[in-house]
């Protein structure tokens, strides 16, 4: 059986699909990987051997934080849109199956091309229809069941519209015929990847799906020498870091992180992320760091305070540590809800509202909360079900056989 796993987008977005070549493979798949030249890097730290698309994602969240105008926003969507398509087209032609991520916009059209089954990959169930989902472009969550009504009405509109001619103009190029209606694409051969103790889909979802719990690719990399000795050195510090986000105002950012970890008698570990976090730094309180593998990094955090991508959140809950989320945009805004809800964590900072004053209550709220400590109690009982990624694999393994046996009939 040939897989080709092929996600787009940002570092988050590609270590899940890394965690799952990894399982395939030990179970004897012939898994190839097409990725984003932003993961080429990755992938080779890993010695996972993979294909690139000439698109950097790194360059499109510089650009987009950025304030871009119109026309600068337009061409960054068709080349993101147009990259993978002739290379996916090229490795499709002998495969049996394509998983890719949302982000990927020719897995559709290369399926339809080659008549090959595919599931897209969501880390959110803010694709799935339902009155008590808002979809994933609006920030604003909780809405109830009239405006999300609404909200998804509108979201058909800009499925339809936004990128459609760049989509078009791919499929037409690979001999297929262009679309008018593209409200229900995206809505087909789900694979939810998010913890069921987290994420429990509404009984009014009508989509057909396949969830696994989350994709953790667990390194074999140890914590730096640099780090144990900080851990070691005093109480335990918490976390923060933005992934891959950047920031215009990195150091007024960091000068605030300073002023909270010294009013607050706490200590911190900083990673610097695409936001360059932590540069100029001099406080002895803090220690700013590159890379670390935050499954082993976590279990020493006294809670992780982070921008809410899924991967961060789901490893904040493996490590049973509180977390509070600073949400930018996208599925940020849905988990920093997830976690208030699920009392693993206080409410949301949208990073647009961060201040001081605000990170201050919160964080302390995060560390002395009786009843986020129950919560996380709670949770962590329910991880101890979750699935691990040989049966992930195993599971995928056999929904992908029946698909191929089913399309074969």
């Amino acid at each position: 059986m040939k897989i080709i796993l092929a996600p787009m987008g940002t570092t988050g977005d590609i270590r899940p699909f890394i965690a799952l070549f990894k399982a395939l493979r030990r179970q004897g798949v012939a898994a190839s990987m097409l990725v984003p030249k932003n993961a080429e890097n990755m992938c080779g730290s890993f010695n996972i051997p993979c294909k690139t698309v000439d698109f950097d994602y790194h360059e499109m969240v510089a650009l987009v934080e950025g304030k871009p105008s119109v026309n600068e926003m337009i061409e960054v969507l068709d080349r993101e849109i147009s990259a993978p398509f002739s290379a996916l087209a090229e490795m499709a032609k002998d495969a049996d199956f394509i998983i890719g991520s949302a982000r990927n916009y020719a897995i559709q059209a290369i399926s339809e091309l080659y008549h090959i089954p595919y599931y897209q990959v969501w880390h959110t169930p803010q694709v799935f229809e339902s009155r008590h989902i808002t979809p994933w472009r609006f920030s604003r969550q909780n809405n109830g069941a009239l405006l999300n009504k609404l909200l998804w009405k509108i979201n058909h509109i800009k499925d339809n519209n936004i990128g459609r001619r760049f989509i078009n103009k791919n499929r037409q190029a690979v001999g297929l015929k262009a679309l008018k209606d593209f409200s229900g694409l995206y809505k087909k051969n789900i694979l939810l990847v998010a913890d069921k103790a987290l994420v429990a889909l509404p009984t009014d979802v009508k989509e057909e799906y396949l969830q696994t719990d989350y994709w953790h690719l667990l390194e074999d990399k140890a914590l730096s020498p640099a780090i144990m000795e900080f851990i070691n050195s005093g109480s335990r510090p918490v976390f923060l870091g933005f992934g891959s986000r950047t920031d215009s105002n990195a150091q007024k950012t960091v000068e605030m992180i300073e002023a909270v970890v010294d009013a607050l008698k706490i200590r911190a570990i900083v990673q610097r992320g695409w936001a360059g976090l932590g540069d100029e730094s001099t406080s002895s309180r803090i220690l700013v760091v590159d890379e670390a593998p935050h499954h082993k990094l976590f279990p020493y955090m006294a809670a992780a305070l982070h921008h809410g991508g899924a991967g961060t959140t789901h490893t904040a809950l493996l490590a049973g540590i509180p977390q509070l989320i600073m949400p930018q945009n996208g599925d940020q805004f849905y988990w920093g809800e997830l976690v208030k809800r699920c009392n693993i964590g206080p409410a949301p900072i949208p990073k647009t509202r961060l201040s001081a004053d605000a990170l201050k209550k919160e964080i302390d709220i995060a560390l002395n909360s009786t009843e986020i400590a129950g919560g996380m109690r709670a949770a962590v009982e329910k991880l101890s079900r979750r699935q691990d990624m040989d049966t992930i694999a195993l599971l995928i393994i056999d929904k992908i056989q029946s698909k191929i046996e089913n399309d074969r009939r």
